[in-house]
């Protein structure tokens, strides 16, 4: 099941694929699934390219690039939030 891959994919050494499980989980998951995404909430990797190409952008325009940890706390929120 895709499900199944996402929750493995939050155990890789990789941040895009923690990321990609993440996401997944976001779409997919149930409740019982926040406290997995809890467990990355102090991942400090970076989400390069989340809001895209900013470098036609002054500096202080430029949206700061979330990290997983966030990430992984905003779709925790969102499905514990779920009827």
């Amino acid at each position: 099941r895709s499900l199944d891959e996402a929750r493995k994919l939050l155990d890789s050494r990789s941040w895009v694929a923690r990321w990609v499980g993440i996401e997944v989980i976001g779409k997919l998951g149930t409740k019982d699934d926040a406290a997995r995404l809890d467990a990355l909430a102090k991942d400090k990797a970076r989400l390069v390219g989340y809001w895209g190409d900013q470098d036609d952008l002054p500096k202080k325009e430029r949206k700061a690039e979330p990290t997983v940890g966030k990430q992984a706390a905003t779709v925790a929120a969102a499905l514990r939030a779920r009827p």
